[in-house]
């Protein structure tokens, strides 16, 4: 018998108004293609990393 490896899940969830660093600026969420003018829906991310 073989035991699996354990996954944790440490995703951070990007949102319009998470918590920052005081000096960073917030996420940018941009439609890009919108599912009744394009037949799809998709959005441009800006965010700062560290």
């Amino acid at each position: 018998m073989t035991s699996r490896p354990v996954v944790h899940d440490l995703t951070a969830l990007l949102e319009t108004h998470m918590p920052v660093w005081p000096t960073s600026p917030l996420p940018v969420f941009e439609p890009v293609g919108l599912l009744p003018r394009d037949g799809y829906s998709i959005e441009r991310i800006s965010c700062t990393s560290h």
